[in-house]
């Protein structure tokens, strides 16, 4: 039986064709690891891109969960038992034949029956056993049944890694009841179940667990049981934040890998700082297709951040801290002290890279040197919050719009765009000049912007926060009656060319970065926007700071001048060399 089917496709053409092509070839003479690369590639190429999204880890990823694991695994046991409750294609598993410098004994369990003859195949191609995979029906590993229970080893596995299903739920009621996280519920995220599951499967006191998790896990008021367990059963040794492209196009989801050990029976032992790392790049765009970059020698390599981690967690085990400081914010250490309270209470139980980034410290240790006064936003400006949906309320007027994508990174550069409204079917938000912008998607991009004084009435993207700042604010009709601080109109100047430099700053998006929530487009609220503390000096400060950054942002427009010059420069160069070929090949009369 092949896949299920006991004969071979119609087109006996091409399967005649693949024979002769492989006629004089021995199979039992060629090389495992080519072998296995050559299935690979055929598997990864056959299935459609929906079967690819629920089987497929990207390969960057996989080595470095193995190689991480490996930099953490030795074992003075004569096998090592690993396994991988959602195998799909086998990729972990594999991985772990060329990686794990010990005596393995590895397991995969897959709830798709097709894709566990595939994981099977894949393992007897790398050189594995015929009885590494095994196929599990109703409910997978999170199921209830004998047969499961039959095939864990009896002191548990020392590494399990995984990229489990995390977006759907679990409802079978009589396996629910077998989890501390699913008992008394009527379903719960398989991504929750599948860490209880792994944690209970290791080896107390040295099982390794490495785990992809969608960041809700780390940082979801819905998955404070799920931290607590993790907290109470593991020691948590590396979180390593993945960038949303790593599972596009078929998934947008914010995720994360947890690299957890199991505590000892007694767990009593103490959580130690936690390696952390914020990875941008692993070698993929948002399309799926693998995205390279030049190396100093301008050779093309692969554009993976990854190896980097991997490295800069050796430096950090022999070496210790100190070793790695110059790496970040990109690679930092979290202080056990800011989960734990000095009687070993949990007083912090979020995981997520961002709530623990160094620019939070870096924020709040700048504002209590600050000599001036640091008000909070909200008591420097007032929202403008009117809104319309263009579609419905004129759909075949152009309408002025400053979209999310109209706005420069960093920069304060705009444009505003003319759409017609049947374009335009969610809600915008009214601005006019003078008006900041603060997107609070990604804030990361710091895209604010300040309008024009002269700039016309228009709309903005929902994703954005419209404010102006209270001093003038009292002359315009939609916000002076929103001004209720009397007093405070004039405790505070504020410029806003300044205030809107600031918001773009470190300062404040450090006060942001651990606020931030949302798993596939992050975000921060507006109670967040509004408490971001600024300080504020005189008058004559805030220009002269002003002055400079106009200062800075001429040499920036320079450069980008300069560069784009160079550029056509070496087209020149690249045309004249073309030209010159065809003269000597073809000369003109």
């Amino acid at each position: 039986m092949l896949n299920g089917h006991s004969s071979l496709g119609e087109d006996k053409i091409a399967i005649a064709k693949v024979c002769r092509l492989l006629w004089n070839i021995k199979l039992s003479e060629v090389e495992a690891d080519i072998k296995g690369f050559m299935y690979e590639e055929l598997v990864r190429n056959t299935f459609e891109k929906t079967d690819h999204q629920q089987f497929f880890t990207p390969r960057t990823v996989v080595e470095f969960m193995v190689g991480l694991v490996s930099a953490m695994t030795s074992s003075t046991e004569d096998t090592i038992y690993i396994c991988d409750p959602a195998c799909g294609s086998g990729g972990f598993l594999i991985e772990t034949f060329k990686s794990i410098n010990l005596n393995q004994k590895i397991i995969g369990f897959e709830i798709d029956k097709r894709m566990a003859w595939v994981a099977q195949m894949n393992t007897i191609m790398h050189g594995g056993s015929i009885n590494t995979i095994h196929y599990l029906n109703d409910g997978g590993s999170l199921g209830y049944n004998d047969k499961l229970n039959e095939l864990i080893p009896e002191s548990g596995f020392d590494v399990v890694i995984t990229n489990p299903p995390f977006g759907s739920d679990f409802s079978d009621e009589t396996a629910l009841c077998t989890y501390e996280l699913g008992r008394g519920k009527a379903s719960r995220r398989r991504g929750v179940l599948f860490i209880e599951r792994c944690i209970k499967w290791l080896k107390s006191g040295s099982g390794r667990l490495a785990i992809v998790v969608d960041d809700s896990i780390l940082n979801g008021k819905t998955n404070h049981d799920t931290r607590d367990l993790i907290f109470r059963y593991c020691i948590i040794e590396a979180v390593i934040s993945l960038p949303e492209v790593t599972f596009k196009p078929y998934a947008s989801v914010k995720t994360s890998i947890l690299f957890l050990r199991k505590r000892s029976k007694s767990k009593t032992e103490a959580q130690p700082s936690i390696f952390m790392a914020e990875v941008k790049e692993v070698g993929r765009k948002a399309n799926g297709d693998s995205n390279f970059r030049h190396d100093d020698k301008g050779n093309l390599v692969l554009n993976n951040e990854l190896p980097i981690i991997i490295n800069a967690w050796n430096s950090f085990k022999k070496e210790g801290e100190n070793s790695i400081r110059s790496l970040s914010p990109k690679v930092f250490v979290c202080p056990a002290e800011r989960f734990y309270s000095k009687s070993n209470q949990l007083i912090v139980d979020r995981l997520d890279v961002g709530y623990h980034h160094p620019s939070r410290s870096i924020a709040e240790r700048t504002l209590k040197r600050s000599k001036y006064p640091t008000p909070k936003l909200a008591e420097l400006v007032v929202e403008r919050n009117i809104s319309v949906v263009p579609d419905k309320a004129d759909p075949y007027d152009l309408w002025r719009y400053i979209g999310l994508a109209d706005i420069s990174s960093r920069t304060g550069e705009y444009v505003v765009s003319e759409v017609f409204g049947n374009q335009i079917k969610s809600n915008v938000k009214l601005f006019k000049g003078g008006d900041i912008l603060f997107s609070k998607l990604r804030p990361e991009l710091r895209k604010c912007i300040l309008l024009e004084a002269l700039e016309e009435d228009g709309y903005a993207s929902s994703e954005c926060f419209v404010f102006r700042t209270i001093s003038t604010s009292s002359n315009d009709n939609h916000l002076k009656d929103k001004i209720s601080y009397g007093a405070l109109i004039d405790q505070f100047e504020v410029d806003n060319e300044y205030l809107a430099i600031l918001l773009r700053s470190d300062i404040v998006y450090g006060q942001l970065v651990y606020q931030i929530s949302g798993t596939g487009r992050p975000r921060v609220n507006r109670s967040a926007v509004l408490g971001a503390r600024i300080p504020l000096p005189p008058l004559a400060v805030q220009r002269e700071i002003v002055t400079a950054h106009k200062i800075a942002h001429q040499s920036y427009l320079e450069s980008q001048r300069r560069s784009e010059d160079e550029l056509q420069r070496g087209i020149n160069f690249l045309d004249s060399a073309f030209s010159f070929s065809s003269e000597k090949l073809c000369p003109s009369d």
